[in-house]
């Protein structure tokens, strides 16, 4: 490890922060050599800043993390290769099928219309009539068994009203979880809030805390997703963020609403 880095990781975030202004979670994830939540600019301009207030030498930093930073864009570069138009769609096969069903229909009504010519014309009064009559009936049927099922309805005992009153549905269980989902590397720091214990590390891909416990949340990036309690939360920032989970609630948060939480402290 770096002498100069290795310095100021006993010197602490918290201290940095107050001396150099460099948000806790940039400092965090330099401290960590965790860059996601970083561009090239922000991150060389902080290393000078580092190396002018603390009078050390943190080029090996410097140059580890210029090298993380040119790989990550050369793999967008090499990404974007594989980018393929998509040609366009033939709808010759198109034409040709409404080309067939329109000369079917043709030749269906054609042939339909020369059988009707040889049946009888039917009076169109007489057909008229016998719909008003099957509209008639069937109004009429309605009614009677509207009527009938309201004297089912009256004859219900009160016993079978009893039962009815007794059937209770039962609750659907939503299994608990806490479930923080990234692409990239992520520093996180997470705080009991019961205890104020707070701990800290960094991962990629999934990380779970559990969910019967209150957190206090700080993130190195806002590139994340969470699924908790069977809800999903999804987001996409370049800036660190902060989030409270209290009593199954879960929301994000200020840096003065977490200095409240975390006893006037930024981490």
């Amino acid at each position: 490890m770096n002498e100069g880095l290795a310095k100021l990781r006993a010197i602490g975030a918290q201290a940095i922060y107050e001396k150099t202004h460099i948000p806790a979670g940039h400092v965090q994830a330099i401290l960590h050599e965790s860059y996601d939540g970083l561009n090239k600019i922000q991150f060389t301009g902080f290393i000078s800043i580092l190396e002018r207030e603390y009078n050390l030498d943190l080029n090996s930093v410097k140059l580890k993390g210029i090298a993380y930073f040119e790989g990550e864009r050369e793999v967008s570069e090499d990404d974007s290769i594989f980018v393929q138009i998509q040609p366009k769609k033939s709808h010759k096969a198109l034409y040709i099928i409404i080309a067939v069903v329109v000369f079917l229909v043709f030749l269906f009504t054609f042939y339909a219309d020369s059988k009707e010519m040889a049946k009888p014309v039917v009076n169109e009064n007489e057909i008229i009539q016998k719909v008003k009559e099957k509209v008639v009936e069937e109004v009429n049927n309605s009614d009677v068994q509207e009527n009938n099922d309201s004297v089912v309805e009256t004859n219900t005992t009160a016993q079978e009203i009893n039962l009815q009153e007794e059937v209770v549905p039962q609750e659907e269980v939503v299994e608990k979880s806490f479930v923080i989902k990234t692409q990239r590397k992520l520093w996180i720091g997470y705080i009991e809030l019961d205890t104020n214990k707070k701990h800290q590390t960094v991962f990629k891909k999934e990380f779970s805390l559990d969910p019967a416990t209150d957190w206090l949340i700080t993130l190195g990036h806002g590139y994340v997703d969470f699924e908790i309690n069977g809800k999903e939360y999804s987001y996409k920032s370049e800036k660190g963020l902060k989030f409270v989970y209290k009593d199954g609630d879960f929301k994000p948060i200020t840096l003065e609403e977490f200095k409240r939480f975390n006893r006037g402290y930024v981490w």
